[in-house]
């Protein structure tokens, strides 16, 4: 996403830059920044601890420790650059070992760090200060910590890690630091990439449905792709136009009577399965995962129903296609094509059996 400057002529666009290249450091300078302007990370986020450690036999320690404005327990791990494809294993591992945490061991964290920066006062008092709790007796949630991941870019493969851990119950948002540099000065745009804000509504609704299922014991699928469609309107922007675009793919083939649509509904996700009639195969899922759009592959399905198309479709991707493969490419005519030629070389196989 880019930024311009706004001139009587023209937009300009703003120099992309990195923290590295201006020489900004990691822990002394972003770490410094964050750790005394919080909100910058998450409205009514409380520094507990910096650089917190208090275990046993490990050497480990976490950037920063904090409480959210409902008093949950925040693991915050920052990098300048995405060059640690580990960042979300390392928080997840730091987030287990503060996990119950109690409010004394919290206390005297807070109380350690008040001393090393000088900070008058008492840590329980802050805490309390924090918490609106005045008079009565004060507690907090350390038993799943949520986590705060901040940098500058995020990659396929941490995004993909981040929503997948964020569908098994784990409370992850990231955020996004991206420096411009204009006249000699750095600049800062914040974005919180997941999960999306502007979606939070959408994605509360479909995982309290997804509960009722869960509750009834069975999945919840709806027939068609109004859903599906519905859950669109949720996606990041970059992804709408690619998620619309593989509908209409999708209602291309089921007009064509060669496929059936439903709607999945899960955890912050919404699958459109293209199965095909009175059947339940099919060689792709569209996928809107936390306003993340992509096309699933069954690898094997192609194996079984569409071996030529598969290779043609691999020569257009550039890559194998196999169980459970995610596709981030660009949604071309020629990559529609081969897949429609997939379906069309599957159905005709699947009714031969017949």
């Amino acid at each position: 996403m880019a930024i311009y400057k706004m001139t009587d002529e023209e937009f300009e666009e703003l120099e992309e830059t990195s923290f590295g290249a201006e020489g900004i450091y990691e822990r002394y300078d972003l770490q410094r920044m964050l750790r005394d302007q919080p909100h910058l990370l998450e409205e009514g986020l409380f520094i507990l601890a910096e650089e917190y450690g208090d275990w046993v036999e490990s050497s480990r320690r976490i950037d920063l420790l904090g409480l959210d404005a409902d008093g949950r327990l925040v693991v915050v791990e920052l990098k300048r650059e995405d060059q640690d494809s580990l960042m979300d294993l390392q928080a997840v591992r730091y987030a287990a070992m503060v996990a119950n945490m109690t409010l004394e061991q919290s206390i005297d964290a807070h109380q350690g760090y008040m001393d090393i920066r000088g900070i008058e006062g008492e840590a329980e008092s802050r805490i309390r200060d924090h918490l609106g709790a005045y008079e009565d007796q004060i507690s907090i949630s350390t038993r799943n910590p949520r986590i705060i991941l901040a940098l500058a870019n995020f990659s396929t493969e941490l995004t993909t890690s981040v929503l997948w851990l964020s569908d098994v119950g784990i409370n992850i948002t990231c955020v996004k630091l991206q420096p411009y540099k204009v006249n000699g000065s750095v600049f800062v745009e914040r974005t919180q990439v997941l999960p999306m804000p502007e979606a939070a509504d959408y994605m509360v609704q479909l995982r309290d449905r997804q509960r009722e299922a869960e509750s009834r014991g069975q999945v919840q699928i709806s027939g068609g792709g109004d859903d599906f469609v519905e859950s669109v309107s949720g996606a990041r922007e970059e992804y709408v136009e690619k998620l619309q675009r593989l509908y209409q793919f999708a209602l291309s083939l089921e007009k064509e009577g060669i496929a059936s649509l439903s709607t999945s509904l899960g955890k912050n996700r919404a699958f459109l399965r293209i199965r095909f009639p009175e059947m339940d195969i099919g060689l792709v899922n569209i996928v809107n995962n936390g306003g993340y759009g992509y096309p699933q592959f069954n690898g094997r399905q192609f194996d079984l129903y569409a071996p030529a198309a598969k290779q043609r479709l691999e020569e257009v991707t550039g890559d194998e296609i196999n169980p459970g493969k995610t596709y981030w490419g660009e949604i071309s005519d020629n990559f529609l094509e081969a897949l429609a030629d997939a379906y069309r070389e599957a159905y005709d196989s699947l009714w031969s059996e017949d």
